[in-house]
């Protein structure tokens, strides 16, 4: 499955945090497959643009909720409550939560939809 995930009012710092978190996470490193999306590079830039997003291939070895647990715990982190837009196949949904309860009920209703619509 392809997620993209996406930091609205962001200059491509906060993204980078959170690649980096996700990717220290160990069944995220282990079981994904972590890309980032680059800006296309502006007048008089050499190399790319800001970090616009952060694209994230699971298999079965990483679940919705663990991915959204992961937010969860990054955005506790952070000195202002980044909202994270997360694309799915099916929805986008905004992870606005730093508590890692909620953002595993968020997975579980997530996941019990997908059920009830295959």
């Amino acid at each position: 499955m392809h997620i993209r995930l996406h930091i609205p009012e962001d200059d491509g710092a906060e993204a980078r945090a959170l690649y980096q978190w996700l990717a220290g996470e160990p069944s995220i490193r282990t079981g994904g497959q972590l890309a980032t999306e680059q800006s296309e590079p502006g007048d008089g830039q050499m190399t790319g643009g800001v970090l616009e997003a952060i694209s994230l291939v699971v298999g079965s070895g990483v679940s919705l909720a663990q991915l959204l647990m992961a937010i969860a715990a990054w955005r506790a982190t952070r000195p202002r409550p980044y909202r994270v837009t997360v694309e799915l196949p099916d929805r986008t949904i905004a992870i606005e939560t730093a508590d890692p309860d909620e953002a595993l009920e968020i997975a579980q209703r997530l996941e019990a939809q997908r059920l009830e619509t295959d």
